[in-house]
């Protein structure tokens, strides 16, 4: 069974080739910019945090490099050169923060950690250090950000719960 297609269904080879077959479409989507909305004002693509480890992972587990080689040309390429993003002017520390603060305007920083885990991983994956390493900076603003305020046993999620906030009261 293909990784992408254990995630989310144990069972027959025929169950694993139709969800490899849903994740390719859904990669070449990506790749085409087929949704509105999905590109900056320069025509570069506009990644969702978990957009990049998606794509990583399809390329291991399709053996086709296009959806790796897309997140280096249009996510990390431009992250290393400083000009990723809706004004293009981003690196990967710019992004990080980006996330964090967009979080932190919602009033729930805690979820930035949750946001770019899943980029940092894929950093990881891709060989992108500098890249990886400013996800982590990230995420660590994002935890040490939590203030404790959302507890569930005050009828609000607790980060904590989930392995995303910290301990601090």
């Amino acid at each position: 069974m293909h990784r992408l297609s254990a995630c989310f269904v144990r069972g027959s080879a025929a169950a694993s080739a139709a969800d490899l077959a849903a994740a390719v479409a859904n990669g070449d989507c990506q790749v085409n910019d087929c949704i509105p909305g999905s590109t900056y004002p320069d025509m570069h693509h506009r990644f969702a945090t978990h957009d990049p480890l998606f794509l990583e992972q399809l390329s291991i587990d399709s053996g086709d490099p296009q959806y790796a080689n897309f997140v280096d040309s249009e996510f990390w390429g431009r992250l290393s050169g400083s000009v990723y993003g809706a004004s293009a002017n981003l690196n990967a520390a710019g992004y990080a923060n980006a996330v964090v603060a967009n979080r932190t305007g919602q009033n729930y920083p805690e979820l930035a950690a949750w946001d770019l885990s899943k980029t940092a991983i894929a950093a990881q994956l891709a060989g992108e250090t500098v890249a990886r390493d400013a996800m982590m900076q990230g995420i660590l603003a994002s935890l040490n950000a939590s203030d404790g305020a959302h507890d569930l046993r005050r009828g609000r999620p607790d980060w904590r719960d989930l392995g995303l906030g910290s301990d601090r009261r």
